[in-house]
Formats: structure tokens, C-alpha cells, sequence
């Protein structure tokens, strides 16, 4: 019966075929070797003219699975192995990835982001207080009365202008730091995109974009 031998199993092993092909013609001269030992037994011949036994010719198990009972190299490979093409770009994939996570922490330090936020979200939290309050004083009677309410775009205004400059610093910083990273996100995402489209024969060309 043939014996299926995976692709995976005999990587380490040059040239299994010849390997197999080499084993079955040890063990046809082995096994010709002991029948030899046997006539010379059944023949009566004295021992210091017969043929003694020998050890049976051993390989990687394997390479002697893949030979039959009568010695004959009887196997077959089954690809168990994953497309090289798929490999070449799994890794292309992930240099891309690792490439994106660096051009962002070049832009924020990962270490930095979670206060950046927590302080921007502060800043909209004032502000959203503020207009509020803005808000509530704009629907009073005597405003109404007197035609002194506060249009939208006035109170907003009057938002921006409450904040302190350190606080404007930092809003401007992080829509900059956002549309940074917005950029290259969009630049990985073209990247990978254009990676899965990649066949054997361009997948070597193929450039590293730049962050």
C-alpha cells in the first residue's frame, strides 16, 4: 500500500525521494543477503564458508515507512505546506504593520497618548459646560426683553476666547497629531490593500511605502 508522507515532515531530510529509492535498494541486498544465510543453513554448508546474518539497513523512519514489504519504494508527498506566496505576504503584511506603529509613535509616543486625551477631553468638557451655561442665561426674560441674547455663533466665540492659551496649544496639537496619523493609517491601509493583490511574479518588485 502506498504511504502518504507529509510535505512538513521531511523537510529536514534532502532529496526524500532518492533517500527512498537508496533504502529500498539496501533492503532488496539485505534481504538477498539473509536467503543466502538461510540456503547456506538448510544446504549444511560448514560456517567457515557460509554467509552470516547481518543487521537489517536502518534510515530515518520515514524514509523506511516509505519503503513496502517488498521493498520497493512506495510513498507519496502530500503538500501540507503553505503557499510560499502566502507566506511572502503575510510578511510583507506585518512589516507594513510594525512600519505604520512606528511613523505613529515618531507622531505621539504611545506612552503620551492616553493623556493627550484625557486632557483634550477635559478642555471639551469646560467648554461644553460653558455652553451650557451660556445657553441657560440666553433663554432668560430680561434677555428676551431687552434683544441682548447671545447668538451661536457669539457663544461659541465666547468658548474659545474662555479657554487659556496652553489649552488652545494643546486642541491644535492634537487635530495636528489626528490628521498625522489619519495619513499614515490611510497610507498602511493602501499598502496592505495592494498587498493581497500581489502575484508571484510582482510580489518582488513591490516597494515599502514611506511614512
Amino acid at each position: 500500500m502506498k504511504h502518504k508522507i507529509l510535505a512538513s515532515q521531511i523537510v529536514g531530510i534532502s532529496d526524500f525521494p532518492a533517500a527512498a529509492a537508496a533504502h529500498a535498494v539496501e533492503m532488496k541486498n539485505w534481504r538477498a543477503h539473509q536467503k543466502r544465510v538461510e540456503d547456506d543453513k538448510q544446504n549444511g554448508v560448514p560456517q567457515e564458508d557460509a554467509h552470516w546474518p547481518q543487521k537489517p539497513p536502518r534510515a530515518h523512519p520515514l524514509v523506511e515507512r516509505a519503503v513496502d514489504e517488498n521493498d520497493e519504494a512506495n510513498f507519496e508527498i502530500v503538500n501540507d505546506l503553505p503557499d510560499p506566496l502566502a507566506i511572502k505576504k503575510a510578511q510583507l503584511l506585518d512589516d507594513v504593520g510594525r512600519a505604520e506603529e512606528a511613523a505613529i509613535a515618531a507622531v505621539v509616543p504611545a506612552g503620551k497618548r492616553r493623556l493627550f486625551a484625557m486632557r483634550e477631553q477635559d478642555i471639551r468638557e469646560r467648554d461644553n459646560q460653558l455652553r451650557t451655561e451660556l445657553h441657560a442665561g440666553n433663554g432668560g426674560l430680561i434677555r428676551k426683553v431687552t434683544g441682548q441674547q447671545m447668538s451661536v455663533e457669539e457663544i461659541e466665540r465666547a468658548i474659545i476666547d474662555a479657554r487659556g492659551p496652553e489649552d488652545m496649544k494643546h486642541l491644535a496639537d492634537q487635530a495636528a497629531r489626528r490628521q498625522r496619523i489619519a495619513e499614515i493609517e490611510r497610507k498602511a491601509a493602501r499598502a496592505h490593500h495592494d498587498i493581497e493583490d500581489l502575484t508571484a511574479e510582482t510580489i518582488g518588485s513591490w516597494k515599502m511605502p514611506t511614512f
